[in-house]
């Protein structure tokens, strides 16, 4: 992920990119965007069973540690058809 401060240190907007693999080997792809006017999520698809995934949502920052770890929720859906 990408993180673009302003001068004063605040969050301009961050971008990013997840790969998660299952058990099996399959693998979907996710995607983060944090701006001034939202925080969102969406999945760009993967491979075998995630192949035809779609879905995505938002997030909210439930806690933030000085170093920069965060924990995040996160609500939305997807569908693996």
């Amino acid at each position: 992920g990408t993180l673009i401060l302003a001068a004063d240190g605040s969050r301009e907007i961050a971008k990013g990119y997840c790969d998660n693999v299952d058990a099996d080997g399959d693998v979907w792809r996710g995607s983060w965007t944090e701006s001034p006017d939202a925080d969102t999520w969406q999945t760009l698809g993967g491979t075998g069973k995630f192949g035809d995934m779609e879905g995505g949502g938002t997030t909210t920052y439930q806690v933030e540690l000085p170093d920069g770890r965060v924990t995040l929720r996160w609500d939305g859906s997807w569908q693996i058809p």
